[in-house]
């Protein structure tokens, strides 16, 4: 019983393996210039399905290289083509070279015909635990990660410039994990990006390459690129003292956080003046600044009373400051009873509308009678 039971176990491993697939990457392969290279071109695909073989060895890699320039094709990137087609990885065991070099000769003549391939099996598998297994790329962890993608930040910085003068970006790399630990042992001046344009907002493709310092073999891997412009806003260019009114050329903007409340229009702080003194490079605030008074406490202002064919002026002191079509309180110069609220309308000037048209002219005031004492008895010797 017992060597039976030896033979029923080696005889369902051998299935299984043949069940499961096995693609056997080749060292060398040449094709032909110009042609697509397909996975049966490069590896010897073994399958107890015929069809399933057949589309396998069908699946296209990339073009070929041109006539007589060779390029390597990693076990990594058969991989992930497979991945993109669906295939299951799990059912289906890889054996062979982790690389194979792909040589483009200028005749139509492959070193290993896939038909070859395809009409001579092999005629018996070596059990999975006599096969060395491929070692497993080794995945980042979510800290290594983002070691990896702020590297990369820094060689996008260095390499690309943004085309539009004065405008500061921020990059965001989206990298594979897989990808991620194999980055992170180069140096920044080790990595080398492909141009590209890149737009705001968009994420765009780009391939990141190495040299292996071992092989000096030259290794790629691909990266999400992101540009966006940094929020801007404004500040003083000069220290400026408190009271000062802003000009264009008092102003420069400088990059800011997203949740920053600092000003972000020309039309905010022109013509503003300072509420305190500010540093050179400070940014603005709304506190910072405040419209600049027409009037001032205790200034004399030309009230001027309109309506349809008449216009009053007399003239008032100011019991509170005010910009333009700020409301102030103003007290009559000859009758300190007289106190009205009016808009500020020009420097030292301020406008009240008669709304009534059959009104006099005093009727559109709005009169404050101060409480008065009795005037003083005069004694009469």
């Amino acid at each position: 019983m017992k060597p039976s039971l030896f033979f029923l176990l080696a005889l369902l491993l051998a299935s299984t393996v043949v069940d499961a697939g096995v693609i056997e990457l080749r060292d060398r392969v040449s094709v032909p210039a110009g042609s697509v290279v397909r996975l049966g071109d490069v590896a010897a695909i073994h399958h107890a399905d015929d069809r399933q073989a057949a589309s396998l060895r069908d699946l296209p890699l990339g073009p070929a290289p041109a006539a007589g320039r060779s390029l390597p094709l990693s076990y990594d990137e058969v991989r992930q083509k497979l991945q993109a087609r669906g295939e299951n990885l799990a059912a289906i065991e890889f054996r062979g070279q982790r690389q194979v070099m792909i040589t483009a000769a200028a005749t139509k003549n492959i070193v290993e015909p896939v038909k070859a391939d395809v009409m001579k099996p092999e005629p018996v598998f070596k059990p999975m635990r006599e096969v060395a297994p491929l070692p497993r790329v080794k995945s980042a962890t979510d800290v290594e990660q983002r070691r990896a993608e702020t590297l990369l930040v820094s060689v996008l910085e260095r390499v690309f410039k943004p085309t539009e003068t004065g405008t500061s970006v921020d990059f965001e790399c989206e990298l594979a994990p897989v990808d991620a630990a194999r980055i992170l042992p180069c140096r920044p001046e080790e990595l080398h990006f492909s141009s590209a344009a890149l737009r705001s907002d968009v994420a765009t493709p780009l391939t990141v390459w190495w040299l292996d310092s071992k092989s000096d073999e030259r290794m790629t891997a691909k990266v999400m690129v992101t540009i966006k412009p940094r929020p801007q806003r404004l500040a003083v260019r000069y220290a400026t003292p408190k009271g000062f009114p802003l000009r264009p050329d008092d102003l420069m903007w400088v990059d800011a956080d997203d949740n920053d409340d600092g000003l972000q229009h020309l039309g905010d702080a022109i013509g503003k003046e300072t509420t305190h003194n500010l540093r050179a490079g400070q940014p603005l605030v709304p506190n910072d600044l405040a419209r600049v008074p027409l009037m001032r406490t205790n200034d004399i202002v030309t009230v001027v009373v309109r309506r349809p064919g008449i216009s009053v002026r007399r003239e008032f002191k100011a019991l509170s400051a005010g910009a333009m079509n700020d409301t102030v309180s103003l007290v009559a110069l000859n009758d300190p009873r007289l106190r009205i609220q009016a808009t500020v309308t020009g420097y030292r000037e301020a406008t009240l509308a008669d709304l009534s048209p059959d009104a006099t002219p005093a009727s559109g005031l709005r009169v404050e009678e101060a409480e008065s004492s009795a005037p003083p008895r005069r004694s009469v010797r």
